[in-house]
């Protein structure tokens, strides 16, 4: 390591003109000798004392002094700084990650390197303040969805961010979890469709959101989907359980009870968009069935027929199972 600096005797007796410039640009700040100036690479002053210096302190401050990195680096670096604060600005922290991270502790001095490091520690204690919000939030029943789904979010996010892997490692056991599988089960398919509808992929997000609906009707999940359907200018008609009315204002008769105990099948959805969630399963599991998945298969054609009994389309989940 020492190789890889100057070492500057300057005698403060015999050499005053050589002291006074020095002491110049870094005044002495003790009466004794030997006087002690350690500087980094782009002139920031990291000690000055007199008095000798212990090898673990010595070995310290030259690694704080960092290296000169090449012009064409230290560009990179503020062009990764610059489009990083551009990201976070537009609310992308995703982005933002992705274009700090790989300049980041890259050992240079100067302040180029020095604005990276701070952003970067900034995005850090940002995300760890955040973590520890949500996980709170996790903590209650009335919040916990919303929770998951920033957990999920925000793992994804900060994914880059190596500082955060233990934080990362963390949520991934919050997770898993007993009294958290469910919550984050439905959390999971919401940003799975939350991701598809910012990549564009509306048909799959609104596939995805409407599996919701189906799986989990009457939840905090239905609701928030039904929401994000209708951010998507998609109108999806949920027809309640347990004798409401449906969308015709007939009676709904899918609730049957017998003695003390009560059945009641899923939710139905509006037909168009049962037809369009049902193609878009069949294909699914013809891809499926292609690649000799049998089980998973067998599973989306089975939710076909589920969900639109008596069509062509749950003929052809029917006439596809056979050949399983």
């Amino acid at each position: 390591m020492v190789a890889r600096y100057v070492y500057l005797h300057i005698d403060m007796n015999k050499e005053q003109e050589n002291r006074r410039a020095w002491e110049g640009k870094f005044p002495s700040k003790g009466s004794g000798i030997p006087q002690v100036t350690i500087v980094s690479s782009d002139g920031r002053e990291l000690h000055n004392k007199s008095g000798g210096v212990g090898l673990d302190d010595l070995t310290e401050y030259l690694t704080k002094s960092g290296k000169l990195l090449p012009e064409r680096a230290l560009a990179q670096i503020r062009a990764a700084v610059e489009a990083a604060q551009k990201a976070l600005d537009d609310g992308d922290v995703s982005m933002a990650v992705s274009k700090i991270s790989p300049v980041l502790g890259t050992g240079g001095a100067g302040e180029d390197v020095q604005k990276a490091e701070d952003f970067g520690k900034k995005l850090i204690e940002d995300a760890q303040a955040k973590f520890t919000a949500a996980e709170e939030k996790l903590a209650s029943a009335d919040s916990s969805l919303e929770a998951a789904v920033e957990l999920l979010q925000m793992t994804r996010d900060y994914a880059k961010m190596r500082a955060l892997a233990d934080d990362l490692k963390k949520l991934r056991i919050v997770q898993n979890h007993k009294d958290h599988r469910d919550v984050f089960k439905q959390a999971r398919l919401l940003d799975q469709a939350a991701l598809r509808a910012t990549t564009k992929n509306k048909k799959d997000a609104v596939a995805k959101y409407e599996q919701v609906i189906r799986n989990w009707p009457d939840t905090p999940a239905a609701k928030y989907a039904a929401a994000k359907l209708a951010e998507l200018g998609e109108d999806v008609i949920i027809v309640d359980i347990g004798g409401s009315k449906n969308a015709d204002g007939a009676k709904d008769d899918t609730s049957k009870s017998a003695g003390s105990s009560t059945t009641t099948t899923r939710p139905k959805v509006a037909s168009a968009v049962a037809e369009r969630t049902a193609k878009s399963l069949l294909s699914t599991a013809e891809t499926l069935a292609a690649i000799n998945q049998k089980d998973a298969a067998k599973a989306k054609l089975e939710e076909v027929i589920e969900l639109v009994p008596g069509t062509e389309l749950a003929k052809r989940a029917e006439a596809l199972i056979k050949k399983l």
